[in-house]
């Protein structure tokens, strides 16, 4: 197999049953354990990331997982130790790109166990923690995030339980007031 990086990596076909999307290829490419030589791109997959799918492979070799459909509902610290071990100690995004190479490999079990981790892993951070580890923080200046509620004034509007909207909501109303009533005075 030929990964994202070119990387050629030679894969056991015991492996590749895990694999569902693999398997299908082989199936429909008419080919079979002595088939040697044939590089089958896999574009979408660092070497790295697909190193580590297989690694899970290896672990988890000889065991028969329940269909999709037949998946238990666990609990998120239900995980199994092999997993917690390979899996754990990877940063969210490596773990997303994992998520994403079981995906697109349709290894079910596999999208279970990461999806779990990663739930572990966000249900013990903050708000905050979790902001910078996915780069979400509010770019904007306290008069930029006005202008944008003078431009657009329905995104604050009954926002009572998200208090940095209402903070502008109520910005925007004393803001409003004071037009009008000095529109008022100017009148007189």
């Amino acid at each position: 197999l030929e990964t994202e990086d070119k990387e050629v990596l030679e894969v056991p076909v015991k492996h590749l049953f895990f694999m569902k999307t693999l398997a299908a290829m082989f199936e429909d490419l008419g080919m079979d354990e002595d088939d040697k030589g044939e590089v089958i791109p896999i574009p979408l997959i660092h070497s790295k990331i697909f190193k580590m799918v297989l690694n899970w492979c290896v672990v988890h070799q000889g065991e028969v997982f329940p269909s999709r459909i037949n998946i238990p509902k666990t609990k998120v610290d239900e995980i199994d130790g092999r997993d917690k071990q390979l899996f754990s100690s990877q940063s969210m995004a490596t773990l997303f790109q994992l998520m994403k190479a079981a995906l697109f490999l349709n290894i079910p079990p596999l999208e279970d166990v990461l999806a779990r981790i990663a739930a572990a892993r966000v249900g013990s951070r903050s708000t905050k923690a979790l902001k910078r580890e996915f780069g979400v923080m509010f770019p904007f200046t306290d008069d930029e995030r006005m202008q944008c509620a003078r431009r657009f004034p329905f995104l604050v509007d009954n926002c009572d339980d998200i208090p940095e909207l209402d903070k502008l909501d109520k910005a925007l109303r004393s803001e409003r007031e004071q037009t009008s009533s000095s529109n008022s005075n100017n009148e007189k």
